[in-house]
């Protein structure tokens, strides 16, 4: 059975590009929502999402993501546990290899707000 899972898009997720200001050297429980980290030349982000049951119950995940999304078939990866997907996307590689170029994407994002 398939499972969807839910996201909200934080400052170091892809589509909003790539800024070298959010990449770090490690990911930590103080920095994972902001921060990204390069492995293998490799752009890695922790992303929280939530799996809705039948029953209505809402379990949180934590996926491993990966840039460019061609690369990221073998590596990623959902964790029940924050923890978890720290020591997966630190783990994945020792070398940080070549820093993806900066970019940012050629669209405004913007939310609507509700009038009072």
């Amino acid at each position: 059975m398939a499972r969807f899972t839910s996201f909200m898009a934080t400052g170091q997720d892809t589509i909003y590009g790539i800024s070298l200001a959010n990449i770090t050297k490690e990911l930590k429980p103080a920095n994972w929502k902001t921060k990204a980290i390069v492995r293998d030349g490799l752009y890695i982000w922790v992303a929280r999402g939530w799996q809705t049951t039948r029953e209505g119950k809402k379990t949180w995940r934590y996926h491993v993501r990966v840039h460019p999304r061609d690369k990221e078939k073998d590596i990623r990866k959902d964790f029940a546990k924050r923890d978890s997907a720290l020591a997966y996307a630190n783990g994945i590689s020792e070398s940080e290899g070549k820093i993806p170029d900066e970019f940012y994407p050629s669209f405004t994002t913007f939310s609507l707000r509700r009038s009072s």
